[in-house]
C-alpha cells in the first residue's frame, strides 16, 4: 500500500475509536420523539452509506437505502450497494494485483430490543417470563440500539494475485446480514450514524488463473488452474459504515403499528380458546361415567367431541369483532383460527384411530379367551360323561 493510504487507513482507525467513544454518549439521548405527523417526507426515506473497513483496504464504496413505505411504522428498507476498485494505473506491471467490483441489493428489517416481562414467587424472588427463540425481549434492553437482520443478492467480478498464481473471474452469492446501528452526531439539515454488523452466505464463481510472463511485461494465462465453478461458505462482509440520514436513527424504527399488537394479543387468545378444547382437555372434563362410556364406545366420544369443535368454531370469530384490525388482519386470524380447528380434528382423529384399533385388539383378545374356555369346558364335559 501506498504512504498516501497507510495515511488513510490511520486516519479512519483514530475516527473510528473516537466514534466508538462518543457513541455511548450520543445514545444516551433517545427519544420517541421526532416522528410529528403518521408519514415521512421523500428526503427522510433515504440514507447515504459508506463502509469505513472497505475504505482500509483501499475499495471505494457506496450504498444508498430507502424505506420501503413512508410510514412512520415503517421498519422496512432496501438498500443497492455498490464497490469499484477496477484498472488502477501502474508505471510497471504489479506483482500484486487486488481489483473489485460489487453490485448488492439487499432487504433488512429493522427493530428494538423491548423489556423482558417478570413476576415474582411467594419468596419475592424476582422470576422472569418465558421468551419465544429470536424473540427482541430481553432483561436489560439497549433502546438507543436499532437493530436489523436482512437477506441479501451479490453480483461481483475481481482480480486477485496475492502471490505467483493469480484468478480473475466472476461470481454470485446470497446470505443473511445482521448488526445495529446507533446515533453519533445530530445537526440541523442531517446526521450521522454509525452502522455495525456484518453478511455471511454463500458463493458461487468462476474464474481463470494468469501470472506474470517471462518477460515480466504482461500477464499470462494458466489454464490448469482455472475453477470452472466453485461454492463457498464465508463472510462476505464485515461493515464499519458511516450513514448520512435526514434524521438520526435515533427517531426512527421506534414506533411500532397499534395493531400489530393487538393482533397478537388476538394469536394468545385464540391459543389459549384452543388449548381449552384439545381432546386431553375434553376427556378431564367429562368425568369418569363418561370416560368409561368413551372407552367403550368410541363413537359417542367422537360424536360429543365434534359437537364441542362446533361450538369452539362459533365462538372464535368473537376476535375478529375489533375495529383496530386491519381487514387483511382479521383474514389472517380467520385462517388462522381454520388452520387450529382443523389440527383439532386432525388430533383427535389420529387418536381415536389408536384407540378403536386398541379396542378391537382387547376385543379379539377376549374371543380368543372365551373360546379357549369354551373348549376346555367341553373337554371337561366329554370327560365326565366317559366316567
Amino acid at each position: 500500500m501506498c504512504r498516501c493510504g497507510k495515511n488513510l487507513a490511520h486516519l479512519l482507525c483514530i475516527s473510528l475509536c473516537m466514534c466508538a467513544l462518543h457513541t455511548r454518549a450520543s445514545a444516551q439521548q433517545v427519544s420517541d420523539s421526532g416522528s410529528g405527523s403518521k408519514k415521512l417526507e421523500l428526503v427522510e426515506r433515504f440514507a447515504f452509506k459508506t463502509n469505513a473497513m472497505d475504505w482500509l483496504i483501499t475499495v471505494p464504496n457506496f450504498q444508498l437505502a430507502f424505506d420501503i413505505t413512508p410510514s412512520v411504522y415503517n421498519q422496512n428498507v432496501a438498500l443497492l450497494g455498490l464497490k469499484y476498485n477496477w484498472n488502477t494505473y501502474h508505471n510497471y506491471l504489479p506483482f500484486f494485483v487486488f481489483n473489485m467490483m460489487d453490485i448488492r441489493p439487499e432487504f433488512r428489517h429493522y427493530y428494538r430490543h423491548k423489556q423482558r416481562g417478570f413476576h415474582y414467587d411467594e419468596n419475592q424472588k424476582q422470576i422472569w417470563d418465558k421468551v419465544q427463540p429470536f424473540s427482541n425481549l430481553r432483561k436489560k434492553p439497549d433502546a438507543w440500539k436499532a437493530f436489523y437482520v436482512g437477506l441479501y443478492g451479490d453480483f461481483f467480478g475481481y482480480a486477485l494475485k496475492p502471490w505467483q498464481t493469480g484468478w480473475q473471474g466472476y461470481g454470485v452469492g446470497v446470505g443473511i446480514s445482521a448488526g445495529y446501528e446507533v446515533p453519533l452526531y445530530q445537526y440541523k439539515k442531517g446526521a450521522i450514524d454509525l452502522d455495525l454488523g456484518l453478511s455471511a452466505g454463500l458463493i458461487g464463481t468462476w474464474n481463470k488463473a494468469f501470472t506474470i510472463g517471462e518477460d515480466s511485461k504482461h500477464y499470462t494465462a494458466v489454464p490448469e488452474k482455472d475453477v470452472k465453478f466453485l461454492v463457498l461458505p464465508m463472510i462476505t462482509e464485515v461493515r464499519a459504515v458511516f450513514t448520512w440520514r435526514r434524521k438520526s436513527v435515533q427517531y426512527r424504527y421506534l414506533m411500532e403499528d397499534p395493531s400489530k399488537e393487538v393482533y397478537r394479543d388476538k394469536i394468545t387468545n385464540i391459543d389459549n380458546d384452543v388449548k381449552m378444547s384439545t381432546y386431553h382437555q375434553f376427556w378431564e372434563y367429562a368425568g369418569e361415567q363418561k370416560q368409561r362410556l368413551y372407552s367403550k364406545d368410541p363413537a359417542s366420544y367422537r360424536r360429543d367431541y365434534m359437537a364441542s369443535l362446533e361450538i369452539l368454531k362459533e365462538d372464535l370469530p368473537k376476535h375478529l369483532n375489533d375495529d383496530r384490525l386491519s381487514q387483511g388482519q382479521k383474514e389472517r386470524l380467520k385462517a388462522y383460527m381454520n388452520a387450529q380447528v382443523k389440527k383439532l380434528e386432525r388430533d383427535f382423529t389420529s387418536m381415536l384411530g389408536k384407540l378403536e384399533k386398541q379396542l378391537a385388539k382387547d376385543n379379539q383378545a377376549k374371543a380368543r379367551d372365551a373360546e379357549l374356555k369354551a373348549e376346555k369346558k367341553a373337554l371337561k364335559d366329554a370327560e365326565d360323561k366317559s366316567k
